[in-house]
């Protein structure tokens, strides 16, 4: 018995470009980024990451390639199983891939099934648009909780009320 996940992904593109994929659910985030590369035709070897999400798409806990684990020597992609990223149906991650040119992707396990072969190969099961050449334009900004942290700091004049000398937080 096995189960199979199927992976909607969905880039974030004007146009509809989606690939629904089914991934062995021992696979890990790795293996899952693998075959997301391959689908969407992108050139292989950049970084990526995912991001945990919730039913409102937000942006959750991030899982990096370039994290590594000392104790094992794997990235965090590899850490992590397709079964324990995708508890549920209807769970949700973000994917991002290539951060110099941030092709972002939504994913939503959309079925889980046990099946009764015991190997299954990934496969792509179903194709709907083409990638553009080059990706939407993106901006990565941190949410700092506060728009305009130092708007009311005099920078110039030390003698501010706002300026405490070295110990100011």
């Amino acid at each position: 018995m096995t189960e199979v996940f199927t992976i909607r992904a969905i880039l974030d593109a004007d146009e509809d470009v989606i690939r629904d994929i089914a991934i062995h659910g021992n696979a890990n985030l790795y293996d899952l980024h693998k075959i997301l590369v391959q689908a969407f035709d992108l050139e292989p070897g950049e970084m990526s990451s995912f991001f945990k999400s919730n039913d409102d798409w937000e942006q959750g806990e991030e899982i990096s390639m370039m994290d590594f684990d000392a104790e094992s020597g794997k990235n965090q992609l590899e850490a992590h199983s397709i079964e324990e990223s995708f508890v549920k149906e209807e769970e949700k991650m973000f994917f991002v891939y290539d951060y110099m040119n941030l092709w972002t992707f939504y994913l939503e396990a959309t079925a889980i099934k046990i099946i009764n072969e015991t190997s299954f190969e990934s496969q792509v099961l179903g194709k709907i648009g083409e990638r553009p050449n080059t990706p939407p334009e993106k901006e990565m900004k941190a949410d700092t909780g506060d728009d305009d942290l130092f708007s009311e700091w005099d920078h110039d004049n030390e003698d501010s009320d706002d300026y405490q000398g070295d110990d100011w937080y």
